[in-house]
């Protein structure tokens, strides 16, 4: 899947989440800056005496995210993206964008 649907799939998921009403045809928007793509070595727990690696594509950088006042609060608070309880898809708040 393309990188913007799975940002599209993740707004809504996480509106959901928070009972953030969006419109079928409205969204949050997601304005790449800069960044790049990294994969991501995670350790699972299977079993302790040969620990396997998992990977995962991960994006680290800098993004412009617009969108209700609501679903704003509930990313920072939640993350986006998958594997969000183990980690991954926090976002950090950085003020002075447009």
């Amino acid at each position: 899947l393309k990188f913007a649907t799975l940002v599209n799939y993740y707004f809504r998921q996480i509106a959901e989440l928070a009972n953030v009403h969006l419109d079928p045809n409205e969204s949050g928007q997601f304005i790449f800056v800069h960044g790049r793509k990294i994969i991501v070595r995670h350790l699972t727990k299977k079993n302790p005496h040969n620990p396997e690696r998992m990977k995962f594509t991960a994006f680290q950088g800098e993004f412009v995210v617009k969108g209700k006042p609501e679903l704003l609060m509930a990313l920072t608070v939640l993350g986006l993206g998958a594997r969000r309880s183990q980690g991954f898809g926090l976002l950090e708040l950085v003020e002075g964008h447009a």
